[in-house]
């Protein structure tokens, strides 16, 4: 299967909270984890724009 990137995000400040790699179920569910009303997933730059998001040095790399 093949790989993808999720990004889980701050929906009101836009801030990286993870960066998760791997299959897309594993993401979703890695995602699940969070406050689904404060917490967004996307798989790609949210927003249109590749700079859409924030990364903080707070932001987490998961690999699943």
């Amino acid at each position: 299967m093949d790989k993808v990137t999720g990004y889980v995000y701050n929906v009101e400040t836009r801030e990286i909270a993870a960066i998760v790699t791997g299959d897309q179920r594993a993401v979703e569910s890695y995602a699940e984890g969070y406050d689904s009303d404060t917490f967004g997933l996307t798989f790609t730059p949210a927003f249109g724009a590749s700079d859409g998001l924030i990364e903080t040095t707070s932001s987490e790399t998961v690999n699943l």
